[in-house]
C-alpha cells in the first residue's frame, strides 16, 4: 500500500492541483493507495499568508500523523507499505519512525523538499528557525528513503549545507499539465494581445516585489505606459490567474529565492514570455536569452518581448521549453517509479 501524504490543498497555490494529479496517476498506473488528509482549518489563505498559516499546517500535519499513528496501532501499516509525503518538512515523522523501529516494522518513507532552513531566503530561516531547523533537517533526511528535489540547484544546496547522501536526492522537476491550464482559458481569447507585464509570484520578501514597480517607473519615464500587473492584486481563482498570463506578454521574476518556479513554467504553458534573473534553478531551465544580470538588461528583455510581440526569440517554439514541459507532465510517474509503486 501507498500513503499519501498531501499538503493542505489551496486553490490559489499549486497544491490544491498536486492533490487531484497524484490521485489521478495511481488511478491509472493501478496502484493501491489511500490519501492521509488533514484537518484543514480554511480553504483560502488568510491575512496575507503567503504560504501557509503557521498554526493551520501544524494542525493539518499532526492530525495527519494521529490517522497514522492509529493505522500502525490498529495493525494496518503492513510490512512493505510506503509513505510519500507531498512536503519533507513535516516534523511528525520522527514519530512514525520511533513506532516502525519499536515494532520492528519494514515499511519506507520518501519526501518532495520544496525548501528550508538551508536556504537563507527561504520564510524558515527568515523567522529564525535554523539554529534548531537545521538539526530537524539532518534527522529527516537520514530518515527518508528517497528525497526528491526540482533542480540540480537545489540538490547541490542540500548537498553542501546539510549532512545527506547525495545518492538519496533524485531531481524530478515539478508537475505541469499544459492541457489543464489551457482548459482554463475562456474560449475566444487572443494569446499575447496586452501589453501587459505580469508580476506572478507570492507578495514575499524574497521575491523582491519592488524590483518590478521599479520597472515599471522606469518605463513610464520613457513614456512606454504598458499595463504592469500584479497577478495577486486581480485573481481571485487560479482561472483568472491563467487568462491573465494567457493575454499578456511577459511574466516577471525577481526572486532571491527559487528551486524551481513553478510561476514562471505556468507563464510559459501559457504563451507569456518568461523574464529571469541570471541565478538560482533559472540558470538551469532557461537560455540566456531570457536570463538577466541587471534591472536595465531586464527593462531590455521586456521592451523586446512587448515591442516584437515575442517574435524575435519565438519562444514558444524554444525546444529547451518544449522538452521540459513535455518532461514535466510525467514527474508524478517518475516518482511513483523511484519509490518502486510502478513501472518505467
Amino acid at each position: 500500500m501507498l500513503y499519501l501524504i498531501p499538503i493542505e490543498p489551496y486553490e490559489e497555490r499549486y497544491s490544491e492541483q498536486w492533490y487531484r494529479w497524484y490521485m489521478k496517476e495511481c488511478q491509472a498506473l493501478n496502484i493501491k493507495f489511500e490519501m492521509i488528509d488533514g484537518d484543514q482549518q480554511t480553504t483560502t489563505l488568510e491575512n496575507n499568508q503567503v504560504v501557509l498559516s503557521p498554526v493551520g499546517t501544524n494542525i493539518y500535519k499532526m492530525s495527519q500523523l494521529t490517522k497514522i499513528l492509529y493505522k500502525i496501532k490498529n495493525g494496518n501499516i503492513k510490512d512493505g507499505d510506503k509513505f510519500y509525503f507531498f512536503d519533507g518538512w513535516f516534523p511528525g515523522v520522527s514519530s512514525i519512525k520511533y513506532c516502525v523501529n519499536m515494532l520492528g516494522l519494514d515499511i519506507e518513507m520518501y519526501a518532495f523538499f520544496h525548501a528550508g532552513t538551508y536556504d537563507k531566503y527561504d520564510f524558515t530561516y527568515q523567522h529564525n528557525m535554523e539554529s534548531w531547523g537545521k538539526h530537524l533537517e539532518n534527522a529527516w533526511f537520514d530518515i527518508y528513503n528517497k528525497i526528491f528535489v526540482a533542480s540540480e540547484y537545489h540538490k547541490n544546496l542540500l548537498v553542501e549545507t546539510r549532512n545527506i547522501d547525495a545518492s538519496k536526492i533524485y531531481v524530478v522537476g515539478i508537475p505541469i499539465y499544459k492541457e489543464e491550464y489551457m482548459a482554463d482559458i475562456i474560449p475566444g481569447t487572443i494569446p499575447n494581445s496586452e501589453n501587459t507585464i505580469v508580476f506572478p509570484h507570492r507578495l514575499a520578501d524574497e521575491k523582491q516585489f519592488e524590483d518590478f514597480r521599479f520597472l515599471e517607473d522606469y518605463f513610464i519615464r520613457k513614456d512606454k505606459h504598458w499595463n504592469f500587473v500584479v497577478a495577486k492584486d486581480v485573481c481571485n481563482t487560479k482561472k483568472d490567474y491563467y487568462n491573465l498570463l494567457y493575454k499578456a506578454k511577459v511574466s516577471f521574476s525577481s526572486a532571491l529565492q527559487e528551486t524551481f518556479g513553478i510561476a514562471m513554467y505556468e507563464s510559459i504553458a501559457l504563451k507569456c514570455c518568461p523574464v529571469v534573473p541570471n541565478r538560482l534553478s533559472y540558470v538551469e531551465y532557461y537560455p540566456i536569452l531570457y536570463r538577466y544580470d541587471s534591472l536595465f538588461e531586464a527593462a531590455t528583455r521586456i521592451e523586446r518581448h512587448i515591442t516584437y510581440n515575442n517574435t524575435y526569440s519565438d519562444f514558444n517554439h524554444e525546444p529547451t521549453f518544449e522538452f521540459n514541459l513535455k518532461k514535466f507532465e510525467f514527474s508524478i510517474r517518475n516518482i511513483l517509479y523511484k519509490i518502486g509503486v510502478c513501472n518505467a
